[in-house]
């Protein structure tokens, strides 16, 4: 964290990223005014769009690793399709959900909103690289994923390590203690 503090003091990352969302970081990165961007694919075409300032001028990479990293992992998310218990027509709900993962759809998906597929296929087909050719590799970062942790903990975990990394970066706290401290918070959670 203490490499990340410096990013922001020294001005390389701006302050205002310590209180972006996806959107704000999005528009940073496609008015010209940010070299780096940690966002999900479907920013790829919307920095692709015909009135971006940024059309054909960027690419995909794995995330950078610390001194002492090996394989850069980005975290996996999913578009959970699922169909609810109490649900009047499971059959029809799961004929969906087989219509939603199939090929062609996923294939449609990836060209007409840039989203990831799970079929390997897709990173290779001619129309999809055509239509996104960051595809080709964001394959080479998807295939070094893993997903969140899975507990029940998570939001606990996610807040207290939001509120003090931050914290951190803006100068309120200091690293070592932050970190300190969001993992008390994390055991504490975990320990009730």
């Amino acid at each position: 964290m203490t490499e990340m503090k410096k990013l922001v003091d020294s001005g390389i990352s701006p302050k205002g990223v310590l209180s972006y969302q996806e959107d704000d970081a999005q528009n940073v990165f496609r008015q010209g005014n940010a070299v780096f961007m940690r966002n999900w694919p479907y920013a790829w075409a919307l920095n692709q769009a015909s009135n971006s300032p940024v059309k054909g001028k960027i690419g995909v990479a794995p995330l950078p690793t610390g001194p002492s990293g090996t394989t850069p992992y980005s975290c996996l998310g999913g578009w959970n399709l699922a169909i609810n218990s109490y649900s009047k027509h499971p059959d029809q709900a799961w004929t969906f959900i087989q219509y939603m993962m199939s090929p062609q759809v996923q294939k449609e998906i990836a060209l007409g909103a840039s989203y990831e597929g799970t079929y390997k296929a897709i990173y290779q087909d001619p129309d999809v690289i055509k239509a996104n050719p960051f595809f080709k590799d964001l394959y080479n970062v998807l295939v070094n994923t893993k997903p969140r942790p899975v507990t029940p903990y998570y939001p606990q975990i996610s807040q207290s390590l939001q509120n003090h990394v931050s914290a951190a970066l803006a100068g309120s706290e200091t690293p070592q203690p932050a970190l300190d401290a969001a993992a008390n918070e994390i055991q504490t959670a975990i320990n009730q």
